[in-house]
């Protein structure tokens, strides 16, 4: 069989580029991989005319006519295997974002040339259902044209090549905004950390190289300014890197990967959180790519990278997957499985242990004053801490344990000390219920008969605790007056009064009587308030602080107030009783 290039339709340009790049800013990775496979060690994206042109310049060998038609050739390449790119599609990866593209460059002591690309009749010709590929370049590319500046460039030793995407389609200005492209530069292409701000790059950058992972750098810049890739910051990590390595049947490397763990446990986004696959210091996927080969929830929990060295695991041609075409593959993914598993693991032990985010809340609430809201929360958080279940096994993960076990620690002491805060805000009547109850108390208090009015506010403040004392003093007084008797102790006094002797008829007749049809009646109420005052205010003098009144020294302050309240009322109850009673002629 014999084919030609009618056998090639021009519909193949929407295969090839439409269906890899279109939504979406993965041409600039597509430039930038040319560019540094190339040779070029300086790139400089810019945003220009509003955003309505993006140019790629770098400062690579440039190309010469013959060498502009090889790069303008389709599905060729002569990349090596040092190179990132290699399917030879990429230089029209820019034609579904704008309305054409122009390829501008020179050759050191060459004249500087220009193409122009007319994305608009490429389109058009996809409509043709006979349209051939050969036909689009024929009519749509012209041979490099140079372009006079006014001098002759030729003997100047400059060197460059810029792409320009001209005219953004309004449907692409999205994905072409500030925001997003720097975002995307700084997530997919080979930028190095920042070492000023995240400590942990040297020890990273060491471990891939020692491993292995090598590829080709350039410093690329956007809008003047420096492209990093994440993380940004050290501080929200435990102060350990996992180290994870992936070796076939012969031990020979397969990927090699560092994560740094989260110390809160809450859903984050990148470029904080997510796991990123790379090939040749490019990403596959995107930071959530992990989730679709584990099985289960999987809490992104971590940052980190799985560099790629084997040359049998491939990429797919949008760069969001792999080619299933080699047997390691499903190695490396049922791997990736089980390690996510793993780290899944960590993160359950996390949340059984760290509890720092629920720490800094209760924090916060106090800091705002809302102590009950803050006492609730403690509560919440000494149910839940329960033993944690086991920590993973695998070696590369044991430096991490004890930055998460500290945490439990630090966090435990905090919650000490916000315990102790709560209860001092309390005593300090800053507690709503608090304040809410000794509202309510003094409300009651102001119902109370003169006499025991003044008792207790009589209590210096400070002293509120003897309040349990100060409601039983009126009573002795109101006894006193009512009979005239003058014992030395309260137990003569009842004794006398209401006539009792150990539950039984005494040798003394009553002389107050609650009910004088009922003598028994008399003497057992003489008992009750004889008890009550025995339980509650001798005792208190002499075991104030001992195990007898743990009850109420243990008690926070809202419960304590609702106990003196209802010790009142019982106070209450009996003077009533006793200002009512019959005085016995």
């Amino acid at each position: 069989m014999e084919f030609t290039d009618q056998n090639i339709g021009a519909k193949l340009f929407e295969s090839i580029t439409g269906g890899l790049y279109d939504g979406n800013p993965n041409c600039l990775r597509e430039y930038i991989q040319n560019s540094i496979d190339h040779g070029a060690k300086n790139i400089e994206i810019r945003r220009l005319m509003g955003g309505r042109v993006i140019s790629i310049k770098d400062d690579g060998p440039g190309m010469s006519s013959k060498e502009i038609v090889k790069a303008l050739s389709l599905g060729v390449s002569e990349k090596d295997e040092t190179m990132a790119g290699w399917r030879g599609i990429g230089t029209w990866s820019g034609i579904p974002s704008c309305l054409q593209l122009v390829f501008i460059t020179k050759k050191r002591n060459h004249p500087k040339l220009r193409v122009v690309v007319d994305n608009e009749k490429i389109r058009a010709h996809q409509e043709s259902a006979n349209a051939t590929v050969a036909e689009v370049f024929l009519n749509d590319i012209t041979d490099p044209i140079e372009e006079p500046l006014g001098k002759d460039e030729s003997i100047e030793n400059t060197h460059f090549t810029e792409v320009r995407l001209e005219s953004i389609l309004p449907t692409q200005e999205y994905w072409y905004s500030e925001e997003i492209i720097k975002n995307y530069l700084q997530k997919v292409i080979p930028a190095p950390f920042d070492e000023k701000k995240f400590k942990f790059a040297k020890e990273i950058n060491e471990w891939l190289l020692n491993n292995g992972v090598k590829y080709r750098e350039a410093k690329v810049f956007f809008n003047g300014e420096r492209i990093y890739r994440a993380p940004f910051e050290t501080e929200s990590y435990y102060d350990a890197v996992v180290k994870p390595v992936f070796l076939d049947g012969n031990s020979n490397v397969i990927a090699v990967g560092w994560l740094l763990s989260l110390k809160h446990r809450k859903k984050s986004k990148w470029p904080r959180s997510g796991i990123l696959f790379k090939k040749k210091g490019y990403t596959i996927g995107d930071e959530n790519f992990i989730q679709q080969y584990f099985i289960g929830t999987f809490h992104q929990w971590q940052y980190g990278e799985l560099h790629i060295v084997s040359k049998d695991i491939r990429e797919n041609s949008a760069r969001d997957g792999f080619e299933f075409n080699h047997g390691k593959i499903q190695g490396f993914l049922d791997w990736v499985k089980k390690e996510a598993a793993v780290w899944e693991n960590i993160n359950r032990y996390k949340t059984d242990v760290g509890k720092t985010d629920t720490v800094n809340k209760i924090r916060s609430l106090l800091d705002l004053g809302n102590v009950d809201k803050a006492k609730q929360e403690v509560k919440n958080l000494e149910e839940g801490l329960t033993t944690p279940r086991s920590y993973p096994k695998a070696s590369y993960l044991a430096s991490l344990k004890p930055q998460i076990d500290a945490t439990f620690t630090k966090n435990l002491s905090e919650l000490k000390d916000i315990k102790s805060q709560i209860k001092q805000a309390e005593k300090e009547g800053k507690s709503d219920i608090v304040r809410q109850r000794r509202e309510l108390y003094w409300a009651i208090v102001d119902t109370y008969p003169l006499p025991m009015r003044q008792d207790l506010k009589r209590v210096r403040k400070g002293h509120e605790g003897d309040l349990i004392i100060a409601a039983l003093d009126s009573l002795e007084r109101l006894i006193e007056n009512k009979t005239g008797l003058k014992e030395r102790t309260f137990h003569n006094l009842t004794q006398k009064a209401f006539g009792w002797h150990e539950v039984k008829a005494g040798n003394h007749p009553p002389i107050l009587e609650i009910d004088p049809t009922n003598p028994a009646l008399n003497r057992q109420f003489g008992v009750l308030i004889y008890t009550i005052h025995n339980l509650f205010e001798n005792k208190f003098k002499h075991e104030r602080g001992q195990e007898t009144f743990k009850w109420y020294f243990d008690a926070p302050e809202e419960e304590k107030i609702l106990l003196r309240m209802q010790l009142n009322s019982i106070a209450h109850f009996c003077y009533r009783m006793i200002e009512t009673a019959d005085v016995k002629k």
